[in-house]
């Protein structure tokens, strides 16, 4: 698991994200901790915030705030959800592995495989179907540092099935897992079939 108070803030600047400085992060934390208010209010009082928001490179320094407000929101979302997922959570476990496997900068977050699993295995023993469903096609296509396996796969893809029915949370994935449990159950029989033939002509 990672400590929520580890990941940094970024915000969009020049067209990239980049990560926030801890001092202005902390400002517009300290701000928006002693201010609760909506984003228009924000907007509307922008004279009170504008002293520790440099708007040097922007022409609108409104709309900086905006990003600005936007960028700390989606923190504060991801934050929590990670501090929910080390709590138990296995809707946010999933979302935080979500978030790991695709990196995204808006998310706060660097592409970290290693984690991804760690979060998508800790749903899926919690009976979280399209975690065990991820895990599944990462042994299928060999992704999220794993080897291609095509037992292991068809294994994850009935534990989400089963999952998923238990819940009643399967919906439309459960037409995919029983493709690729067919599909998994294919490949394993011709494997199978070319290991028998090998024996025989020995």
């Amino acid at each position: 698991m990672i400590n929520p108070e580890s990941l940094k803030m970024r915000t969009f600047d020049y067209s990239h994200w980049c990560e926030l400085d801890d001092e202005t992060a902390d400002k517009i934390a300290t701000y928006y901790k002693n201010h609760p208010h909506r984003k228009e209010r924000d907007l509307a009082n922008f004279e009170e915030v504008k002293d520790f928001l440099s708007d040097a490179n922007r022409n609108d320094p409104r709309a900086m705030l905006e990003d600005y407000y936007t960028a700390f929101e989606n923190f504060k979302r991801v934050k929590d959800s990670l501090t929910a997922a080390n709590a138990g959570c296995i809707y946010s476990q999933y979302e935080i592995a979500r978030r790991f496997e695709k990196g995204r900068k808006i998310d706060h977050v660097d592409k970290n495989d290693q984690l991804a699993l760690a979060y998508y295995q800790l749903a899926s023993k919690n009976g979280h179907a399209q975690a065990s469903g991820q895990i599944g096609s990462a042994y299928e296509y060999g992704a999220l540092g794993l080897k291609v396996d095509i037992y292991k796969a068809r294994e994850y893809f009935k534990l989400a099935l089963e999952q998923g029915e238990k819940s009643g949370d399967g919906g439309s994935l459960e037409c995919y897992q029983r493709t690729h449990i067919k599909i998994l159950e294919e490949q394993i029989g011709h494997k199978k079939d070319l290991s028998d033939n090998d024996g025989e002509g020995m």
